[in-house]
Parts: C-alpha cells; sequence; structure tokens
C-alpha cells in the first residue's frame, strides 16, 4: 500500500476541496433550492467524464437510471 503513487490522490483530493469551495461559494449566492438539485447533477457529470477521460464502458440500465435522475432534475429546475 505505500507503494502506490500518490500524486493521482492528491490531484483527487485537490479536486474535492476546489469542489467544496466552489459549492459553499455558489450556496451565498444560489437560493437554498437549487443547491441540492445542482448537486444531482454530479452524476451525470461523473459518467460523461469517465466515458471521454478513461473510456469507460456503461451498461444501458446505468445509463438509463443517469437518465432519469437528468430528467428528474430538468423538471425540478423548469418549474
Amino acid at each position: 500500500m505505500l507503494s502506490m503513487p500518490k500524486a493521482p490522490f492528491l490531484a483527487v483530493g485537490l479536486l474535492e476541496a476546489l469542489a467544496a469551495a466552489t459549492g459553499m461559494a455558489a450556496g451565498a449566492i444560489l437560493s437554498g433550492a437549487s443547491i441540492p438539485i445542482l448537486s444531482q447533477t454530479f452524476l451525470v457529470w461523473q459518467i460523461l467524464l469517465s466515458v471521454i477521460f478513461l473510456g469507460r464502458r456503461y451498461r444501458v440500465n446505468q445509463l438509463l437510471g443517469c437518465f432519469l435522475v437528468a430528467i428528474g432534475v430538468i423538471i425540478t429546475v423548469a418549474r
């Protein structure tokens, strides 16, 4: 475990810290109802970026679940 490279974990940690900081900054500007809704889009971004950068392939039921989350976010934001 100690021989594993630490750089990827450092990069992920820094990105998570950046996400937390920008989320707090957005919390000061956005209405309270928007923040949990926007956090649901994380799943969509995660799948999209893993397909682009990692070449990951997903099953149809996984993509359908992500699609349903995205539709729910769109419906909620549109109201």
